[in-house]
């Protein structure tokens, strides 16, 4: 219903007039039942739901994002659309306070994990401090955050760990690594995924088809792969014991003791070892933090619960809440959604902001981005032209 642009030949998808978010479908559906459903996403008798109204907001690893147009908004103009292409985010930081923590502005900002983040800047990314002076330069086309005094980045189409003199401590040799958690990160080598230390030893052998980081001492991982239909995974310990037996564990992290569990039907909570604490109620639900967990209601409504799965929102800031946007920034890559440091998003309006775990609004709702609190500072983003 909108002009196209910008298509990509790698996910046979195009960005278009990026408003809001209702769900997401593959780009080419083999069956029905590889519709990926969102809370307000519906697509009678499985055939996925585009019409003239529909808008793409974004794409990605063979998803496309929409929504359907408003009763009153009008479609994009040419101009409009060519306009924002060109346009831009000056992303910077903010304190808990909502100030500014310095001026310089970057193309691409990530959560501050001890004491540094990653930005991006001129089409490659480096590491800055706290008080946004350059630590690394922005000399790397593909990295990750550092963790623990390692960062992951690509070397010659593999991947390994540098410290914070931008050196390699753990040499580029694997096909996949994620970031050090509780002193090990889960890597793949062979098609295999084990744990490394960060010295670079083995610690658990390359036996798994799937792998996530631990979390409160335990990892959760698969003897099949993540394409399998009715691949199961179970949790193991740091001495490789599993701690249950091959479940629908939805959620690769423990917290609060709990993890995320079932399917598309309903998720619910559980222990690791299997046994239920909140039944299977939710349409999506994220990982408890700070005791808090973000759900989404079989009504599409949405909600923070504690451990309990009693609500913690007041009913007035349900219904300012947008819920559609809310869960835009709710699947991104690092949660957004949920409580860190005592702050959550929220969007009102079209505008994000932060709540206390109180449920007031205490940092106004005038960003169009934001990334999780950590180390006493958010990375936020305004849209605008450079």
């Amino acid at each position: 219903g909108e002009y196209i642009f910008g298509v990509s030949a790698c996910i046979n998808a195009a960005y278009v007039n990026a408003r809001g978010f209702i769900g997401a479908i593959r780009t080419k559906p083999k069956t029905p039942k590889e519709l990926w459903r969102y809370p307000t996403f519906r697509s009678e008798g499985g055939a996925p739901l585009i019409t003239p109204d529909s808008i793409i907001t974004h794409c990605g690893h063979h998803l496309i994002a929409i929504r359907q147009r408003e009763p009153n908004e009008k479609p994009a103009t040419n101009e409009e659309l060519k306009q924002s292409t060109r346009a831009s985010y000056d992303s910077g930081y903010i304190n808990k306070q909502g100030k500014r923590a310095f001026k310089q502005g970057f193309a691409e900002t990530e959560p501050f994990f001890d004491g540094i983040a990653m930005v991006r800047q001129n089409g490659k990314r480096g590491y800055i401090d706290k008080k946004g002076q350059w630590l690394i330069p922005p000399i790397f086309h593909n990295a990750e955050y550092f963790k623990e005094g390692r960062a992951c980045v690509k070397y010659g189409g593999k991947k390994g760990y540098i410290d914070r003199s931008s050196k390699f401590v753990i040499p580029p040799i694997y096909e996949y690594a994620s970031n050090f958690s509780e002193g090990l990160a889960a890597v793949m080598k062979g098609g295999y995924y084990g744990f490394i230390n960060k010295d670079g030893q083995t610690v658990i052998p390359f036996q798994y088809r799937a792998a996530s980081s631990f979390h409160n001492k335990l990892a959760r991982v698969s003897h099949s792969s993540p394409r399998e239909a009715n691949g199961k995974n179970f949790f193991i310990t740091k001495e490789n014991k599993a701690m249950s037996r091959p479940s629908e564990f939805w959620s690769p992290k423990v917290s609060n003791g709990l993890v995320v569990f079932g399917n598309r039907k309903g998720l619910g909570y559980a222990k690791p070892t299997g046994e239920i604490v909140i039944p299977r109620t939710f349409q999506w639900a994220q990982d408890f933090s700070e005791g808090i967990a973000f759900v989404t209601l079989k009504d599409e409504s949405l909600d923070f619960i504690d451990t309990k799965g009693k609500s913690i929102l007041p009913d007035a800031l349900k219904r300012k809440i947008n819920v559609d946007r809310t869960m835009r920034i709710s699947h991104r890559r690092y949660g957004a959604v949920r409580f860190s440091q005592g702050r959550a998003p929220i969007v009102i309006g079209h505008k994000i902001g932060f709540i206390n775990r109180s449920g007031k609004l205490v940092i106004p709702a005038v960003y169009d981005d934001v990334a999780p609190f950590s180390d006493g500072l958010a990375s936020v983003s305004y849209k605008g032209r450079r």
